[in-house]
């Protein structure tokens, strides 16, 4: 099985057929010509945008990164610095199957980002 391809936004027609808003990002269907595919519908609105993403990796895991590394001195990887502020700030660790995991960012609705962003900048305010 293959790794899943980003989201991308569709407009759906009173025919109910599909356009996508950037069809450069739905090419990679016709890969799939003839095959059954599964569609989840959510509300565009409760996802983050990738202007979010953005600012997250960039402002909030970048900065936070600065701040560990001049403390400590080393490189610290940005996914660590990622996986740590999404246990801290993202919820916790959560009961699974096969133990503690976190949380995943790419899940949370655009509010409980929101707010993960938010307790990362207070953080990096009172550091």
């Amino acid at each position: 099985m293959s790794e899943p391809s980003r989201p991308f936004e569709c407009v759906v027609t009173e025919a109910g057929d599909l356009h996508p808003r950037q069809p450069d990002r739905a090419r990679g269907l016709s890969a799939h010509t003839g095959q059954g595919l599964m569609v989840r519908i959510v509300d565009a609105g409760e996802i983050r945008r990738d202007r979010a993403n953005r600012y997250w990796w960039a402002a909030c895991v970048g900065t936070v990164r600065d701040i560990w590394q001049r403390e400590r001195g080393i490189l610290i990887p940005k996914e660590a610095v990622h996986g740590a502020l999404v246990t801290v700030f993202g919820g916790g660790l959560v009961e699974t199957p096969l133990g503690p995991a976190r949380t995943q960012s790419s899940t949370k609705t655009v509010r409980e980002f929101n707010e993960m962003v938010e307790a990362t900048r207070e953080y990096v305010w009172h550091e």
